[in-house]
């Protein structure tokens, strides 16, 4: 994570046209945040992740007016979002428990789904969990 200091140093800098400039980088970045991680990244963290990305060289080049230093394709937006993702642990934790979050409360749902009866014999029988498993896997892919 960058300091906060020099990212509003950075901000300070900015002439009216580097900040319009930015302002629409970031609207992408944010877009691109929003397509990869949806809901798994937290509101405060995608801003945090938006502040940062003035720090990132590729927006630098561009708010600078370096022609070409901005993604032109949306793969190569997603890898941009991803880089930044990547740079801030915070937000790579805050994904994770996302996720992890929502498996568990799917496993939950499953779990209670089944009567007492079939809980036990699948427990008995050692599958409960494959059984659970494959159903959380079917609810993911059918995007539930």
């Amino acid at each position: 994570m960058t300091a906060l200091g020099n990212i509003e140093e950075l901000y300070s800098g900015l002439t009216p046209t580097e900040r319009n400039k930015l302002e629409q980088i970031q609207t992408d970045i944010r877009v691109a945040l929003g397509r990869i991680y949806g809901d798994d990244l937290s509101d405060l963290m995608t801003g945090a992740l938006v502040r940062e990305s003035i720090c990132h060289p590729d927006v630098i080049a561009a708010v600078s007016g370096v022609e070409g230093a901005l993604p032109m394709t949306r793969a190569q937006w997603n890898e941009l979002a991803v880089d930044l993702l990547n740079g801030n642990e915070l937000a790579q934790r805050n994904v994770e428990f996302s996720r992890e979050s929502r498996l568990h409360g799917i496993r939950s749902e499953e779990l209670q789904k089944l009567n007492p009866q079939q809980r036990m014999n699948l427990a008995r029988s050692g599958q409960l969990d494959e059984f659970v498993e494959a159903r959380v896997s079917a609810r993911l892919e059918a995007g539930s």
